[in-house]
Order: C-alpha cells, then sequence, then structure tokens
C-alpha cells in the first residue's frame, strides 16, 4: 500500500513524525525542545540498554533524548522524586512504540520516497542554515541516512495506526444517547448545534481505544526485560510488592548513591514494609547526599522525625525547608505553616504567612504586568487588522478604478 500524496495529509504525517512519533522512537527530535528550558534532568543507567523489547534493544541514549524531550513538555514539572513516574512512564511510550513499529513492519505498509523527502525537508527547514542540521547529526553519531530511516519507520507507524483505526464508527443511536447525558447535565444544549462535535467527540474515544486495545495485546503476547532499577521498582510499588520495589531502589543506590531523591523512595517504601529505623536513615541520608539543595528533601525529613514524635528536630529540619526555598514556592510554605502550627511553634508558623503573603503579592505584581503585556499586545494586533484591511480597501478601490477607466 503506499501512502496517498495529498498535501493534508503529507502535513498530518510531518507533523505527527516531528511532535509525536519522533518522541517514541530515537528522540532525534528532542533538540528543538532542549532550546526553551534550562533544567534538563539527565536520568543515569547502569546498562547501555534500558529495555529490550521482543530482542530489540532500547538503548540508554535514545531513552535520555526522549526523555528530554517529553521532559520539555511539561514546563511546570517539578524536579525530584516525581521525575522517576516521568522515567517510567516514558519507558512506556518507547515501548509501545517499539511493538506499534513492529507491528507496521510486519503489515507490509509501503512508504512513498516523496513523502520521507518532504519530512526530511521540513526538519532541515527547523535549522537557520541547512549545515546546522549536518553539524547536529554529526555531534550526536547520525547520518543523513539512518534519520530517513527513523522518518520512514514514522511514517509507517501513522499509516498503520489511521488504518488500525479506520474501523472506528459511531451510529445516531449512540450520539443520541452521549446527548441525552450531556443535556442531564446541561438543559440548554440543543440536539442540533451539538449533533457534529458529540459525533467527534465519540469517534476519537473509539479511535484512541482501538489503539489502546491493539497495544495492550501486542504487550500480552510480547517478551519485555526492563533493565532501568528506578523503573522495576516503581512498577514494583504499583503492584504493592514492597520488597521487591525496595531490593530495586536498593540496587539503584548502590549505582548512584549521591541521589537524594533515590533515598528519599526508598524510604517511603520502607515506611510500608514498616522498617521505620531504616526508613529513618534513609531520609536522614537523602538529607546528607542532597547538602542542603532541595527543600523538599528537608520537608520529608522534617515529616519522619515528627511521625516519630521528634519534634526538634522536625521543627529544624522544616526552617531549612523554609531557608532553602527562600519565597519561591508558595504551596511548600503553606504545608509549612501548617507543620508548624501542629508542632505549637506560632512564631514560625507567623512567619511561613508572611512569607506566603509575600509570594502572593509578587506574583499578582506578575499577573498584573501580564495582562497589562497582553492588551497591549491585543491592541497592536487589532491595529494591524485594521490597517491591513484599510490597505486592502485601498487596493480594492484602485483596481475598481482601473477596471472603470479600461471599460470607457
Amino acid at each position: 500500500m503506499l501512502f496517498g500524496k495529498s498535501n493534508d495529509r503529507l502535513k498530518k504525517i510531518v507533523v505527527y513524525t516531528v511532535a509525536a512519533a519522533f518522541v517514541l522512537s530515537t528522540g532525534i527530535i528532542g533538540v528543538y525542545a532542549l532550546k526553551s528550558r534550562p533544567y534538563e534532568p539527565v536520568p543515569y543507567a547502569s546498562a547501555s540498554e534500558v529495555a529490550v523489547v521482543n530482542g530489540k534493544s532500547i538503548g540508554y541514549y535514545e531513552f535520555v533524548q526522549t526523555y528530554r524531550y517529553v521532559y520539555q513538555q511539561y514546563p511546570f514539572f517539578s524536579p525530584g522524586e516525581s521525575e522517576y513516574w516521568l522515567r517510567s512512564y516514558v519507558l512506556e511510550l518507547m515501548i509501545d512504540d517499539e511493538l506499534i513499529r513492529a507491528e507496521a513492519e510486519k503489515s507490509g505498509i509501503k512508504v512513498d520516497k516523496g513523502e520521507i523527502d518532504e519530512a526530511i525537508k521540513s526538519l532541515k527547514a527547523m535549522y537557520a542554515k541547512e549545515d546546522d542540521f549536518y553539524l547536529y547529526l554529526q555531534s550526536v553519531g547520525m547520518t543523513e541516512a539512518e534519520v530517513r530511516e527513523t522518518v520512514k519507520a514514522n511514517l509507517m507507524t501513522q499509516a498503520y495506526i489511521e488504518q488500525l483505526q479506520s474501523a472506528a464508527a459511531v451510529s445516531d443511536e449512540e450520539v443520541a444517547a452521549e446527548f441525552e447525558a450531556r443535556k442531564a447535565e446541561d438543559e440548554t444544549l440543543v440536539f442540533e448545534e451539538v449533533a457534529d462535535e458529540i459525533r467527534s467527540d465519540l469517534l476519537e474515544q473509539k479511535k484512541s481505544q482501538l489503539l489502546a486495545n491493539r497495544k495492550e495485546e501486542l504487550k500480552a503476547a510480547a517478551q519485555i526485560e526492563i533493565k532501568d532499577p528506578v523503573i522495576n521498582a516503581i512498577r514494583a510499588a504499583e503492584a504493592e510488592d514492597w520488597e521487591t520495589a525496595a531490593a530495586h531502589y536498593q540496587q539503584a543506590i548502590d549505582e548512584y548513591e549521591i541521589d537524594p531523591y533515590l533515598h528519599m523512595a526508598l524510604a517511603r517504601v520502607l515506611e510500608k514494609l514498616d522498617r521505620a529505623d531504616e526508613a529513618l536513615a534513609s531520609y536522614q541520608k537523602a538529607a546528607e547526599v542532597d547538602e542542603g539543595t532541595n527543600a523538599e528533601v528537608q520537608l520529608a525529613l522534617g515529616m519522619a522525625y515528627q511521625d516519630r514524635g521528634m519534634n526538634e528536630q522536625a521543627a529544624e529540619a522544616f526552617r531549612k525547608a523554609s531557608e532553602i526555598d527562600g519565597e519561591t514556592d508558595g504551596y511548600l510554605h503553606t504545608i509549612l505553616k501548617s507543620e508548624f502550627e501542629a508542632l505549637g511553634l506560632e512564631e514560625d508558623a507567623a512567619r511561613e504567612q508572611e512569607i506566603i503573603d509575600r509570594i502572593a503579592e509578587e506574583m499578582a505584581r506578575q499577573e498584573e504586568e501580564y495582562q497589562k503585556w497582553l492588551d497591549e499586545y491585543m491592541k497592536s494586533l487589532e491595529s494591524e487588522q485594521i490597517e491591513g484591511d484599510s490597505s486592502e480597501q485601498s487596493s480594492e478601490a484602485g483596481e475598481q478604478g482601473n477596471s472603470d477607466e479600461s471599460q470607457q
């Protein structure tokens, strides 16, 4: 089967390739996102491959590139323990992609060379100069031929997904039933006004479900070996297999002891196992290796002390957390205020409230400045639109005048 040559279809596939499919493959497109965000965590790994899917390796380099790209999509994603969930999520995406890619390859779908050429052209256009594109490829040890193969794989995958989802259909009865469900929440709805939207929503839901079901079928039949101890720990914890989770976190710590969040994650698992002394030691180790860098590490340590009735140590850890953050995170200081109140430390609680108030004032000031900028920007757009309309009218009037003269 050859792809069609419709410009709209090509645009859709190229956009998909750049914005989505590459997230799930080599990560080559990740470089564009890296330009915008200063903090880029790089997950450590104990091996050159993170996982093996049906004999196909997912390498550490491509995992890091994809991880960085996905991280860029969450501008408010906080560094720390939650990054471990993200790395598990990213690997899940990459496993899904490999399974779908392999299935697309088996299906015999063919990719038109012209579409690959157009996709490569679009990639090169993302750089100021074409030479910059080749310099980037050189810096990551890739050739244009390898990029073309990646593009081809993603175009093929997208075609397979579209073929799979083409079976989705929505009946009039389903639209009517969904309308009644929505009308129960909003009596002002008129069927004729929302029917098309409902049909579109239901169709997208069915398409998504078809793809999700296929992924689950492929996973169930696949041989998947995950070699990253942190991801194995997360999966074990999700299954409430705390002993296995603790063992995997300990393996990760043995390989990368300087990450405070590994110690914190282990501590939480040890608490689930009622190994309180070991859990406290892990919280303390987290604070030791963190060296006063992250407020949330001290907050977690303080809460661990508080749970054990070690109130003086808890208060000291909470004060360190407040000092480390300064006046940045209003939510953190709200928690600290509550903890100080629970300890009966009214002066500390009052100080946290003052910080909360100053943060709120600064946020209000920034919001006011942003709104002012937005208003000015919208006015400039309106002004440009008016000028454009006037220019167009003048041009049309001139053309009409010329037409009248020629007729005379």
